[in-house]
């Protein structure tokens, strides 16, 4: 279908916006009425809380029913009762870190009594879609292929699905970091143990002041200690003295578990979503065309079919929002009431540890904490197996949480500590908050509740902006480093959590917008356990598109997603060397390196599908990595690896060495100057495509990633939001638009089914019928 067309009928939507289906349903005595618009969205009307989340719940098990069978069965580690033993090490590692049953029950009795009615009624919506499907044989096809029939739908069902979602996208570098530090030190010390411990020091940074940030430093006074690497070297080295031997095996069982490799594993095998990200960009009236504030959020969490969100409408007892949610999860999670629109990003700050747990030599069920023998918590859990026999597992805990692994050897067990740790659904409160908040001070209130690590944005129909870094972050004792374990005897707990308040915040700066793309909150935030926050990081890109012009459109806000979409994040950065480096040794460059510079100094640094600039660059970048880094740090056993842990602001840092905001103690160029090596690694690049591709230039093409939408067919660029929204915040008036590809329904039968794709893929976007008269006749 040509791009005209599709404007033509886009045209035509508001001539189609009227009810395509209609439902009347009864709940406990109150009427619900589902009305469906012209891309199948369901709006939910009721008079009462009860009713309208009933509504809810059986809206969504209308379109995803499969979809939430399979959530739930992940999120709870019953995978393999459907699918077999290939989810065997799923179930193992989600039980592993997992709540029993009784635990999930008395998270959701912790709610308030709203929330509990809540999370009742929408489990009721659901048992009745079941047994309305199950009665009349229309269950999705995925039931009969697993040999099942759906069990009813619990209040802990959601629950479960509310943690794994959490814990997805909201502790993604919780806790991992200390582990894979160990584990890369013991694989450096092995390489060279005079060299190890600096080396690590070197890709672990602590804090780059010149890494963007979404608060500028003129709204937020707190400033970062110095930049000190040799300190942080003799802390780090010092810990270390204090840190027993772990087995290398246990080193790995435990980086897999912290990384949720099995989890993801099963999940790319599966179809499920694994990936995290989200940008967002929110406008002031100040620099808006209309006047009005703008607000733009796209979460970034894979792609599929059918999505991992679904988009739903929720109007009565005194609600009014709309936009994406999770299967299996109730309410709106991202989107907009008559009042507020609002959006999140993964924050990605530390909210866990890996305390080490030392164990009685002479009774193994115990370990030592403040000065007395404890006993571990422990449990047996069965795994029901398709097909096969059954699964059992012995699961511990310790007073700092679940055990990963125990080292027997070594007497040692390491267990993590969440701040999260039962407390994930209170999160809810912060939802039920936003859907009611009149103004941003009672959004940035609600948020408060928010546990996972995540940045929140909102604008008002008050004409306010707001960001808020939300989670609950441990205040750690003064001295520790946060790139390593620590001992779990006593001496090193958590002082507290830090107040909400004093987390990185701010309303209506003076620039006039917000942006944020995973990036770090202020400059006085650190890099904990891992190299999150880096000199060259992609939101670097948006503060420019939207700084230079002086007022914005909704077409100049959704432009910024198209942009940043193939725009390369290290053009800014590393291009810049390679060009002075050839002006300073021309003669060095071979004759295909000279053609490529040409190409290069003529790239206008977007990464379009073929180009032939954008595939020389990566390659150079890729051959610059070996060029400084192989001799010291080996290739990490894996390519992939190896690109990923020596990032380009690594490179970046390396080829700067002491005038880098993140100075090196190492020479990692080994006595030569950057453009001796930056040549070096050109010419090798031009070698290494040439065999790959042959001699011809022009056959050297990028391949841009794909929209992985199977078994529909791919969407080019893959780098943008897996659900975007952009609202214009009106005074009296919502101006809503998004896209959810591939649309709102699982059943390929529906014409709902992929009816968002193509629109996708001309990155067009669909109304959000958000007012009565736009979806449901009079």
């Amino acid at each position: 279908m040509s791009k005209r067309i599709l404007l033509s009928l886009l045209a035509l939507l508001p001539l189609l916006a009227f009810a395509q289906s209609r439902l009347e349903l009864t709940a406990k005595g109150e009427k619900v009425t589902i009305v469906r618009d012209e891309f199948g969205v369901p709006h939910v009307m009721a008079d009462t809380i009860y009713a309208l989340f009933y509504g809810n719940g059986y809206a969504v098990a209308q379109d995803r029913l499969w979809q939430m069978e399979r959530n739930r069965r992940v999120a709870r580690g019953d995978a393999a009762e459907l699918f077999g033993q290939s989810a065997v090490a799923q179930d193992q590692a989600t039980r592993l870190e997992g709540y029993t049953e009784a635990e999930m029950e008395a998270m959701a009795r912790r709610l308030t009594d709203e929330g509990q009615t809540i999370l009742q009624a929408f489990a009721d919506g659901i048992n009745a879609y079941i047994k309305e499907a199950t009665d009349q044989k229309k269950l999705p096809k995925g039931y009969a292929d697993a040999g099942a029939s759906p069990r009813p739908w619990k209040v802990t069902d959601t629950v479960a699905i509310g943690i794994m979602m959490m814990r997805r996208f909201g502790s993604v570098a919780a806790g991992g970091g200390e582990m894979r530090n160990m584990g890369l030190l013991a694989y450096l010390r092995m390489r060279n143990k005079d060299t190890a411990d600096l080396l690590l020091n070197e890709l672990a940074w602590r804090n780059d002041p010149t890494s963007p940030v979404t608060v500028p430093p003129e709204e937020d006074p707190r400033r970062p200690a110095k930049v000190d690497p040799k300190k942080d070297l003799e802390r780090l080295c010092a810990q270390l003295a204090t840190m027993p031997n772990i087995g290398l095996d246990v080193l790995m069982r435990t980086i897999r578990v912290l990384n949720q490799d099995d989890q993801r594993e099963f999940a790319l095998a599966n179809g499920l979503f694994t990936q995290f990200g989200s940008y967002a960009l929110v406008v002031a009236p100040s620099k808006s065309a209309s006047g009005n504030p703008i607000l733009m959020g796209a979460p970034q969490m894979g792609f599929g079919t059918p999505h991992i969100a679904h988009e739903m409408h929720l109007m009565g007892a005194g609600i009014n929002a709309m936009g994406m949610g999770f299967a299996g999860v109730p309410g709106i999670l991202i989107g907009h009431t008559d009042k507020i629109a609002w959006t999140f990003t993964s924050g990605v700050a530390d909210q866990a540890d890996v305390y080490l747990e030392k164990i009685n030599p002479a009774n193994p069920d115990e370990y030592w904490h403040k000065g007395q023998w404890l006993k571990f918590e422990k449990r047996t859990e069965r795994i029901a197996v398709k097909g096969g026999q059954p699964v059992t597992m012995e699961v511990l805990r310790s007073v700092h949480g679940p055990v990963l692994a125990v080292d027997k050897a070594n007497n040692v067990a390491l267990a993590k500590k969440s701040s999260m740790w039962l407390q994930e659904t209170d999160s809810l409160r912060a939802y039920t908050g936003f859907l009611r908040a009149n103004n941003l001070q009672e959004f940035g209130a609600a948020a408060k509740w928010y546990v996972g690590s995540f940045n929140c944005f909102a604008a008002s129909r008050d004409g306010d902006i707001g960001y808020w870094f939300c989670g609950r972050q441990p205040i750690r004792p003064e001295g520790l480093d946060p790139r390593l374990p620590v001992w779990g005897t006593g001496e090193y707990e958590w002082l507290g959590i830090m107040p909400f308040e004093a987390m990185p915040r701010m309303m209506n700066p003076k620039q006039g917008f917000i942006v944020n793309w995973n990036n770090k909150p202020a400059v006085w935030w650190d890099n904990a356990d891992t190299p999150v926050w880096g000199a060259i990081f992609r939101m670097h890109r948006m503060i420019p598109l939207v700084k230079n012009k002086a007022k914005l459109t909704v077409d100049d806000v959704k432009r910024v997603a198209v942009d940043i979409s193939t725009y390369d994040l290290n053009y800014d950065y590393l291009r810049p060397i390679l060009l002075d480096a050839a002006k300073k040794q021309p003669g060095a460059l071979s004759a295909d390196a000279k053609q490529a510079m040409r190409l290069i100094e003529a790239w206008n640094g977007y990464g379009y599908e073929g180009s032939v600039p954008k595939a020389i660059f990566d390659q150079w970048i890729n051959s610059l990595r070996e060029k400084i880094f192989l001799d010291d740090y080996g290739n990490l056993f894996d390519q992939n690896l190896f690109r990923t842990a020596l990032q380009p602001s690594f490179i970046y840092y390396a080829l700067k060495g002491r005038s880098s905001a993140v100075p090196r103690i190492h020479d990692f160029l080994n006595g030569k100057k950057p453009e001796e090596v930056a040549i070096d690694a050109l010419n090798d690049a031009c070698t290494k495509l040439a065999r790959q591709h042959g001699p011809a230039m022009a056959d050297w093409r990028y391949r841009a990633g794909r929209m992985n939408l199977a078994p529909l067919g791919a969407v080019p660029y893959d780098e943008r939001g897996s659900y975007i929204q952009v609202i214009e915040v009106g005074k009296d008036r919502m101006y809503s638009e998004n896209i959810l590809p591939p649309g709102q329904s699982e059943d390929p039968s529906s014409k709902h089914y992929s009816d968002q794709r193509e629109l996708s893929g001309w990155w067009m976007f669909k109304p959000m019928r958000f007012y009565r008269e736009q979806f449901d006749k009079p």
